[in-house]
């Protein structure tokens, strides 16, 4: 987090750089910060939101999981209450780009930090203890790594 607080005050020296008044939206600015805080301590990922000034795919992947319109608010309220009619009308929370984006990201992080054997104590090392587990499903199967990732 020192780090990612270190890039925001550099973030914001950046953007004064630029002009003698400033105007930041500081709803964007925070959730640059924490898209690479998440990045950063639940994955080990350096993120580079704010270095990139909000272009990175983290932010463009969580603007995407975070977009809320009338589609996506009766598809939450039918998974929430009868989730087999979420299913039936072939709603899915987070669209297959996004999945496929985090499912790859954090299949990497898992790939180097196994080979690398560094220890952070976040998630990645938790997923790592539990792949090592062979912990069985209800479906009689060992749990898959797609079932980690989620």
């Amino acid at each position: 987090m020192d780090k990612v607080s270190s890039d925001l005050t550099n973030y914001v020296f950046r953007c004064l750089d630029k002009k003698d008044k400033v105007e930041l939206d500081v709803r964007e600015v925070a959730a640059m910060y924490t898209t690479d805080v998440i990045a950063n301590a639940a994955y080990g990922l350096d993120a580079k939101t704010l270095e990139n000034s909000g272009e990175s795919e983290f932010r463009r992947v969580g603007r995407q999981l975070y977009t809320f319109d009338r589609w996506s608010g009766l598809g939450r309220f039918l998974q929430a209450l009868r989730p087999e009619l979420a299913r039936l009308i072939g709603y899915k929370r987070f669209d297959d780009d996004s999945s496929n984006f985090i499912r790859a990201n954090v299949s990497n992080a898992m790939k180097e930090r196994a080979k690398s054997g560094v220890r952070r104590n976040d998630l990645i090392d938790i997923l790592l203890e539990l792949k090592k587990m062979d912990i069985i499903g209800f479906d009689g199967n060992v749990i898959s790594d797609d079932v980690l990732y989620a």
